[in-house]
């Protein structure tokens, strides 16, 4: 602590001037010395803390730290790997041998129909109404008034047997048989796509001269299409009929497929 000041002389107040300025610097020069002392003695007490801690530090020595112990965990080794089997070889793929192009046939158009040169028997001609019977004709032995065909022969008119009231009269023998000059037709497209083949006979009505006035079949092949195409072409046959009345004429008409 800082020593106490004296008290102010109040017997000096009526000094004089000169004689009061050593006084009133005296408290000043103590009031610095104080606090020179005041320092010192924390200095000092600082001093013995420090003393004290380090002598507290001495007495317990540290104690190092316990090394920190590291866990490591090692992989588990894989198993070892099994030796996959070699892939299979594969037989070489031959190299592919190109084939000689095939030439292809050329589509073979179907014949045209044949129409088969056939003569009809000959028909004697129609008796007028106003006109005598004739006496029936006595066949020769061993002839026949029908003329062979090597394909068909026309439809023969039925014979009946002769009687006394009137008979069939017999042909002049100038005239010769009806008959009708072979004709293609065409051969129908739908049948020859579906491969239809057969033979059509038809039967013709030839008039005096060779016009055809009727024309219908009488065997159909058993298709409509060449049933039609051989109706169509009969129409426009030529025939031929000497005799002096109508003539009945059948001509088979052959559509085949080669």
């Amino acid at each position: 602590m800082p020593p106490a000041l004296p008290a102010p002389n109040h017997a000096l107040s009526g000094a004089s001037d000169g004689a009061r300025a050593p006084l009133a610097c005296a408290p000043v020069a103590q009031r610095g010395t104080a606090r020179a002392i005041g320092l010192e003695v924390a200095i000092g007490l600082h001093l013995v803390a420090l003393a004290a801690l380090l002598a507290l530090h001495s007495a317990h020595p540290v104690v190092p730290p316990d090394a920190a112990v590291q866990m490591v965990f090692e992989p588990t080794p894989p198993a070892p790997l099994k030796a996959l089997p070699p892939p299979p070889v594969m037989p070489a793929t031959p190299d592919a041998v190109a084939l000689p192009a095939v030439p292809q046939p050329a589509p073979d158009l179907p014949p045209a129909p044949v129409w088969h040169h056939l003569r009809a028997l000959p028909i004697a001609p129609r008796a007028p109404a106003h006109a005598q019977p004739a006496q029936p004709a006595h066949r020769t032995p061993g002839t026949s008034s029908a003329v062979p065909d090597t394909h068909r022969t026309a439809n023969p008119m039925p014979e009946t047997a002769p009687s006394t009231s009137q008979a069939t009269p017999v042909a002049p023998p100038h005239m010769t048989a009806p008959a009708c000059d072979a004709a293609s037709a065409p051969y129908p497209a739908s049948a020859r796509v579906l491969h239809e083949q057969g033979v059509v006979r038809v039967g013709l009505t030839v008039q005096p001269g060779g016009a055809v006035t009727h024309a219908h079949v009488t065997d159909s092949s058993g298709y409509d299409d060449l049933d039609d195409a051989a109706l169509a072409a009969a129409r426009t046959l030529t025939c031929r009929n000497t005799g002096t009345v109508s003539a009945d004429v059948t001509l088979p008409v052959r559509f085949t497929l080669h």
